[in-house]
């Protein structure tokens, strides 16, 4: 974490490059949370996104719910939006990248949002936002950073009994699945991915022992200590929904505890879906903004940059040339769950 919050980490080029989430995604969120049936009494409407970077899922939130209040699906008084990083340049861009999508979406919804920013991690935001006052926490690709029993514990408090939701997610480890270019190339992808595992992970002379820990560790194994204290606390939450998807292995499991939900909502695992297309260039940008990358370009000079390292050993074993579109699958866990 201490890379994304150091002043020299290029928040513009992460928010940029890094996958973001279908709007279709969010949508599964708000059906789950019943948002439209929740939302009919005048009130305020609070989401909170913790760990928000550059407000990525924002971004993506903000002009849906402006559209559900002017079809008058939601009747709401105001919608609160509080986003929180420990990431004064993340906050920054955030700030920036909402800013521009409000002034978007037309002067009648000027006065609809209501923005509040925090420099705060995930475990202690009780106070900054009060007990049982939050609809909605999103969570997205923050909660191997957190300790997971002190933020769940904070969750509990600052939700809303019976209504509020916690969603949380997170992706590791781009597999490359297709590469746009005449030919059959699975066995290049094949040699992609086993480069990609190699310089990645490999420790000597390699990426491996830049990554912090126990951080990444954990976002590989896919947070299952943050998903099972959920879904195994039946006390505390009660519908409960965790979806893994290992598109290398090809494997998805689904795991889901749904005791009070609307009989007609369908878990859907092709929802938790995470895909992106890049030109290869654009892939070598994105994995300039890795954690580990911003520690290992600091100790090496311009012609040894991680994208520079990672193109001539992709080059020399695929013949993949900067210009050519690739196609990924992430790695993902998703954990949606309603407070009792």
């Amino acid at each position: 974490m201490s890379a994304f919050a150091a002043k020299s980490f290029q928040s513009h080029d992460y928010s940029l490059y890094r996958p973001s989430y279908s709007l279709d995604f969010f949508k599964y969120i708000f059906d789950f949370a019943n948002l439209v049936k929740n939302s009919q009494d005048g009130k305020i409407l609070s989401i909170l996104d913790v760990g928000a970077g550059p407000g990525t899922c924002m971004v993506t939130i903000i002009p849906y719910l402006a559209t559900l209040v002017e079809e008058k699906k939601l009747n709401v008084q105001k919608i609160r939006l509080v986003v929180t990083d420990v990431s004064s340049n993340m906050l920054s861009e955030a700030k920036k990248n909402l800013i521009d999508v409000i002034g978007k979406i037309g002067a009648q919804h000027a006065n609809l949002f209501e923005l509040l920013y925090f420099e705060a991690g995930g475990e202690g935001l009780t106070d900054l936002v009060g007990e049982a006052s939050i609809d909605i926490v999103i969570a997205a690709e923050c909660v191997h950073w957190l300790k997971s029993k002190d933020w769940l514990n904070c969750m509990q408090q600052i939700l809303k009994p019976t209504t509020g939701v916690l969603a949380f997610w997170g992706y590791v480890d781009p597999v490359f699945t297709g590469v746009e270019k005449p030919g059959n190339h699975e066995k290049e992808i094949e040699t992609a991915n086993d480069f990609y595992e190699s310089f990645v992970y490999e420790a000597e002379g390699k990426l491996g022992v830049y990554w912090q820990q126990p951080g990444r560790s954990k976002l590989r194994g896919l947070c299952k200590e943050a998903n099972g204290l959920v879904y195994d606390d039946t006390r505390c939450w009660g519908d409960v929904i965790t979806v893994y998807r290992d598109p290398l292995k090809g494997d998805v499991k689904v795991l889901d505890r749904l005791r009070g939900q609307d009989v007609d909502f369908e878990v859907d695992d092709e929802a938790f879906k995470l895909t992106k297309s890049f030109t290869l260039d654009q892939f070598l940008r994105y994995a300039d903004t890795w954690s580990s990358s911003h520690k290992w370009n600091a100790e090496h000079d311009e012609n040894n940059k991680v994208s520079s390292v990672f193109y001539k050993g992709l080059n020399e074993t695929t013949k993949w040339e900067l210009e050519d579109v690739i196609e990924v699958e992430f790695k993902t866990y998703y954990t949606l769950a309603k407070k009792l």
